[in-house]
């Protein structure tokens, strides 16, 4: 043994370089592990530290280019209804960063005691929406409202309380800030949005005896489930370079009443928010078979005759200056009776199929 010990020692001496070192087969495994560690916290410190903004970051960036608020109906029994506060809004980009999963919430609070009534939050941008470039429509409503035998009743309650809503933004780490002012939500019901006058319940003595039987036979029994606007391309014609653009209303209805309801047509009239003046209108699939108490029948979709023209439907999203908001409202009528007046819906500015990217210099 004590002849090999100087052969160890020296072998124990020997430098050890990298080339040595590379030969290892740990040595990969090593190096490997150094690298993704590597590659890890670059992503760690992009995604994590450098992409996260502070609630001060977050409000600056995000400003509120429009806004319109109304009552939503959440659901209805055949002796009740509820409705609920929203807000409708868009925003732009007015900030050096891409905004990505952006988290909004809106808080409803009863005007007079500030106590706050409700909640409801949407989450958008999962495509990203970069500097310069304005939002579409973002929907949010509360989780807790009114209730009332009618929508009518519950607009001449006296209970009806003043409702705002503040409007929150939160994205990547960051917590939430303020966006925009304080809304004050406007008292109108969707479907309802005048007065209950104009949702038929006009005041007996202006009323025609065939206007209030026509009223008590379909206003009162038929009431709009729920609805879905968009804009919608016509039938072009093979002639015209053009495409024309009209509104369209897609809804259901419940018999709210205690009889069967059948051979109901319905019509729609598309009006401009702005005047009031009258764009066009539309007519949609009646119900042919009977319609049960407490039943809701399929979709029934009433399209605009007239609407917009341009090149193509891209080219009439890209340019949103001269498109004027529009809403609708939609009549029912049978045999023997009078056109009633079920309801006002505003319409989405959306051009179905279609979402495009525009910036703004």
């Amino acid at each position: 043994m004590s002849e090999n010990e100087p052969i160890f020692k020296e072998y124990l001496n020997q430098e050890r370089g990298f080339s040595h070192f590379i030969k290892q087969p740990k040595s990969w495994l090593i190096i490997f592990t150094v690298v993704v560690g590597i590659i890890l916290l670059g992503v760690f410190i992009k995604t994590v530290i450098m992409d996260t903004m502070t609630p001060q970051e977050v409000s600056k960036s995000i400003e509120v280019i429009w806004q319109d608020t109304v009552w939503l109906e959440k659901e209805s029994t055949p002796n009740e209804v509820k409705v609920v506060p929203s807000i409708r809004f868009k925003v732009k980009n007015v900030g050096p960063k891409t905004l990505e999963y952006v988290h909004f919430e809106g808080v409803f609070r009863i005007e007079e005691t500030d106590k706050e009534l409700g909640s409801g939050g949407a989450l958008e941008f999962k495509d990203g929406l970069r500097p310069g470039e304005e939002s579409g429509e973002i929907s949010i409503k509360s989780n807790f409202g009114y209730s009332g035998s009618t929508k009518a009743n519950i607009m001449k309650n006296k209970e009806w309380k003043q409702v705002r809503v503040t409007l929150y933004a939160r994205t990547k780490g960051s917590g939430p800030a303020v966006i925009g002012d304080i809304y004050t939500v406007k008292k109108e019901i969707e479907g309802l949005t005048e007065t209950p006058d104009a949702a038929g319940a006009a005041v007996e003595g202006e009323m025609t005896e065939l206007q209030k039987r026509s009223f008590e036979k379909i206003g009162k029994t038929l009431q709009i489930f729920d609805q879905d606007s968009v804009w919608v391309e016509r039938s072009r014609v093979l002639t015209s370079k053009k495409v024309t653009i009209v509104p369209s209303i897609t809804f259901r209805v419940k018999n709210v009443g205690t009889e069967s309801m059948e051979d109901v047509i319905f019509k729609g009239e598309f009006l401009f928010e702005d005047t009031g003046e009258k764009l066009s209108e539309g007519t949609g699939v009646g119900l042919k078979e009977a319609l049960a108490p407490g039943e809701i029948c399929k979709d029934i979709t009433i399209q605009s005759d007239l609407g917009y023209q341009a090149a193509s439907k891209a080219a009439f999203v890209q340019n949103p200056r001269d498109w004027r908001r529009v809403k609708v409202k939609i009549f029912a009528k049978q045999l023997d009776y009078e056109y009633v007046l079920l309801g006002i819906y505003p319409i989405r500015q959306e051009v179905e199929g279609i979402k495009v990217v525009y910036e703004h210099p």
